[in-house]
């Protein structure tokens, strides 16, 4: 996963992982509205990361956004989730992304 503005009008995108090995990647799918994006990448050997699920969090929890911004090293974020189910007009197309997204990622 990663921001549709990283993605968006691309021709071609390539995934530098933390072992330093290059990948070509596809994207799946996008949303310009929540500013996400799902690529896929083809490999061997590699882990998957299991997706949380929001209705698991809860308000007042710590949560960590972890990445690798403009060719730094590793970066991380913190915060605490101060609210759930915000209507703040920004998915206007009525299905869920990670449902649009996951339904692409199927076909």
């Amino acid at each position: 996963m990663t921001n549709n503005h990283v993605v968006d009008g691309a021709t071609d995108i390539v995934v530098t992982l933390n072992d330093r090995k290059n990948y070509k990647a596809k994207v799946i799918g996008t949303d310009a509205n929540t500013d996400l994006a799902l690529i896929k990448i083809d490999g061997h050997g590699l882990a998957a990361m299991p997706m949380g699920n929001s209705d698991d969090a809860r308000l007042g929890q710590w949560v960590l956004a972890i990445g690798y911004p403009l060719n730094l090293d590793v970066t991380v974020t913190e915060g605490i989730i101060s609210a759930k189910s915000r209507n703040i007009g920004i998915n206007r197309q009525g299905a869920a992304l990670l449902n649009r997204l996951s339904r692409q990622m199927q076909q």
